[in-house]
């Protein structure tokens, strides 16, 4: 009879178990980063079609956060804040009520024109021109317009908002995010491998 022995079984144990946490921690890592990439992705897009400040953009996005992936629930989510339907004023675009998250036109760099106000809204479109929009001083730089010719009644005017923009955008933010992933789980597990002195 030859006896053999496992002296090294608990360390070769130890290892492995090293690897394991070693791989939940880089999935972890690699969704978060992903999640964090799709952020940045999404303010990239609105603000290609936004005429508004990327800072601007960017705040609202990170403002609504991400869910983290964690050990017990392995998935992120990417959120973006959003205002409450302001209440009275139209709708550039439809000419109804504001939607929740619209913004005055005073957000759009509008300008005072010698009849009425125009503003870029969107950056692939040309400038808005509202005949009997007018920007009052003491309103901060608001956009109003007259409903008919008599001096009132006046409604505020909003533009779209970043958050109804977002999700028009959603399903391109989610393809960027899932691409991120499988490039962000090899270099988390590449690192792990090195930390850990083997070669992958």
């Amino acid at each position: 009879m030859i006896g053999i022995e496992g002296k090294n079984f608990r360390a070769v144990n130890r290892t492995v178990r090293k690897f394991e946490r070693g791989f939940e921690s880089a999935a972890l890592t690699a969704v978060n980063r992903s999640a964090k990439s799709g952020q940045a992705h999404g303010a990239k897009l609105i603000g290609q079609e936004l005429n508004l400040k990327a800072s601007r953009i960017k705040k609202a996005v990170m403002a609504g956060g991400k869910l983290r992936a964690t050990k017990r629930y392995p998935s992120a989510a990417i959120l973006t804040a959003s205002r409450p339907a302001p209440r009275g004023g139209q709708f550039l675009d439809t000419g109804g009520p504001a939607p929740a998250g619209a913004l005055n036109l005073k957000n759009y760099n509008p300008r005072k024109l010698k009849r009425g106000v125009s503003a870029k809204v969107y950056r692939t479109r040309p400038p808005v021109k509202l005949s009997q929009g007018f920007m009052p001083d003491k309103f901060g730089g608001a956009v109003f317009k007259r409903r008919g010719r008599a001096r009132f009644p006046i409604d505020p005017i909003y533009g779209p908002g970043i958050a109804s923009v977002f999700k028009r955008k959603m399903q391109a933010i989610r393809n960027h995010a899932q691409k991120r992933v499988d490039i962000e789980y090899k270099r988390a597990i590449r690192n792990v491998a090195r930390r850990s002195g083997a070669v992958i």
